[in-house]
């Protein structure tokens, strides 16, 4: 039973940060297009 919650917490934990990871990620080149985009126009 313990290691069932254990798993669960994990995954949630494990989901959490990657979304985390990628939305930072995703920010961060969005960030950078803009900027380059900005130096063109």
């Amino acid at each position: 039973m313990k290691s069932i919650g254990y798993g669960i917490s994990g995954l949630i934990a494990f989901a959490g940060l990657t979304t985390g990871g990628i939305v930072a990620y995703a920010s961060d080149g969005a960030v950078a297009a803009l900027r380059h985009w900005l130096k063109i126009s």
